[in-house]
């Protein structure tokens, strides 16, 4: 009897350490789940497959041809389109392209690129008819005015990274904008849904074009000042994409 007692004792003990081994494998395998979603956050996410065996020149040519289909359409699909074109098209060929400051390549991952060149640049391949130099030479605060038209430009001063974070979700669309960070450097940031994320040619890391989520950004958590522009729901913006219109430089 007393046997038996005790090979129930330790049946009982070994299936409760098998449970315990169970629960921490799988609260590893959803950290391990989480970095790895992390690790995969990377611009080719966006990529149309139907880019992956064209050149960057024929993906140009590709977005010009629907541009020019889109004349008498409803600006809801001029601004889809835009986006599309802009995020899933354009900027993914530039990822990894590395940063310099003074970089300037208008091809993608030959040379190196600031981070004013990175926007000016990836505007005109998108079709916007604009002089890619003196944009990318201008102060954000200037680059904002020159994409902004006659759209407000959002200001935050916050010094507090989650306020900051909190504001920008209150006050801006979904799509794909300008943001510019008070003197010193400008870039894209994507909002979908709860999520936001710069797309920019980071000084900081890895000193490339990559996307972050905004939170993990070393470069967002080093301003207090930025300045938003609303790109692809911006009516006249996409007007002068349309048509063709070249945009004014503010200096």
């Amino acid at each position: 009897m007393k046997k038996k007692f005790l090979v129930l004792i330790i049946t009982i003990i070994s299936f409760s350490c098998k449970s315990e081994e169970k629960k921490q494998v799988n609260l590893e395998d959803k950290e391990a789940i989480e970095r790895i979603e992390l690790v995969e956050l990377n611009l080719s996410t966006f990529k149309i497959e139907t880019d992956e065996n064209l050149t960057y020149s024929q993906i140009k040519n590709s977005v010009k041809r629907n541009l020019e289909r889109l004349n008498d359409t409803e600006i809801d699909s001029a601004s889809k389109l835009f986006e599309n074109s802009l995020l899933k098209r354009i900027i993914p060929r530039w990822e990894n392209t590395p940063w310099s400051f003074e970089g300037h390549t208008s091809i993608p991952k030959k040379g190196e690129i600031a981070c004013g060149y990175f926007v000016s640049t990836t505007l005109r391949d998108v079709g916007l008819k604009l002089n890619r130099y003196k944009l990318a030479q201008q102060s954000p605060i200037n680059e904002a005015k020159s994409l902004a038209l006659n759209k407000k430009i959002i200001t935050i001063v916050e010094e507090d990274n989650l306020k900051r974070i909190q504001e920008i979700h209150n006050r801006l669309s979904e799509g794909i904008h300008f943001i510019g960070f008070g003197r010193g450097h400008v870039g894209y940031i994507f909002k979908q849904g709860k999520a936001l994320y710069l797309i920019h040619s980071n000084y900081m890391g890895g000193r490339r074009v990559e996307i972050e989520k905004i939170e993990d950004s070393d470069v967002f958590n080093s301003f207090v000042e930025i300045h938003l522009v609303e790109l692809s729901t911006n009516k006249e913006l996409l007007n002068y994409w349309r048509s063709g219109r070249e945009l004014k430089i503010v200096q």
